[in-house]
């Protein structure tokens, strides 16, 4: 007898509680799939069954690049000391004015220097073909940086992961470092060559070998600014993929 009739409020609360419905089935997939994400992308860092993480193969520039800035790191001369600004702080707060003293037992740079064009002298039994040795050394690091540098075009042509490329780009900053280091120390020695005043240094080849160093620097910086680019413009690109997949498109 009285047909049960549902008022407009009833079916105003039916429709809000479907949506709130759907809206937390919504929220739970969203968090489930963020859930998903974050356990795959630990499984990198995690060891099941004692099974050990096999880093990715590095590509023939990669190889090239580690080997030829392994390799710019070593000098022909022995490595001075250093010595860290808070040491240089410290000494010098407390023995005041002879903090600037060098420590006798401390390899300076111009020690290095001192030694390395000793070492040379003697191998060549004269100052004057020292020279040419020196200058051979200074152009078989030159080569290396010239190594360094065509192994980063490669690794730019060959479009690499966002991680792999920041990788590069240490290896790129520390052989810039090694370059100026060793500019400096070429301009020690060749003060030193010069100090021996038994062979007449030219001028233009020093400034040309010192040139060529600094210009080297650049030509990797330039390089290494390409890899961050590049690192970050992966980088968005795979930022986008995992949006564009938790979305579902």
């Amino acid at each position: 007898m009285g047909q049960l009739i549902r008022s407009p409020n009833t079916s105003l609360q039916d429709s809000l509680a479907h949506s709130l419905t759907a809206r937390a089935a919504i929220w739970a997939r969203s968090v489930l799939i963020l859930a998903m994400v974050c356990f795959l992308s630990s499984c990198g860092t995690l060891n099941f069954g004692g099974r050990e993480d096999v880093a990715p193969a590095l590509s023939g520039g990669q190889e090239a690049l580690r080997e030829a800035a392994a390799e710019l790191g070593e000098t022909p001369w022995p490595k001075p000391d250093k010595i860290s600004a808070a040491t240089r702080l410290a000494t010098l707060l407390l023995n005041g004015d002879r903090g600037s003293e060098e420590d006798p037992k401390r390899l300076t740079p111009d020690d290095a220097a001192r030694a390395y064009v000793a070492e040379k002298i003697s191998d060549a039994g004269a100052p004057g073909p020292a020279v040419r040795l020196v200058f051979e050394d200074a152009r078989a690091t030159l080569d290396l940086a010239d190594k360094v540098l065509a192994a980063a075009e490669d690794i730019a042509a060959a479009r690499l992961e966002a991680k792999l490329l920041s990788e590069d780009v240490a290896y790129l900053e520390r052989s810039i470092v090694d370059l100026r280091s060793h500019r400096d120390m070429y301009q020690r020695i060749f003060a030193e060559l010069a100090a021996k005043g038994e062979t007449p240094l030219s001028s233009l080849a020093v400034d040309a070998t010192l040139s060529a160093f600094s210009q080297s620097a650049i030509d990797i910086g330039v390089a290494a600014d390409e890899l961050v680019r590049l690192s970050r413009a992966e980088r968005r690109k795979e930022e986008r993929g995992v949006r564009s997949w938790l979305l579902g498109r």
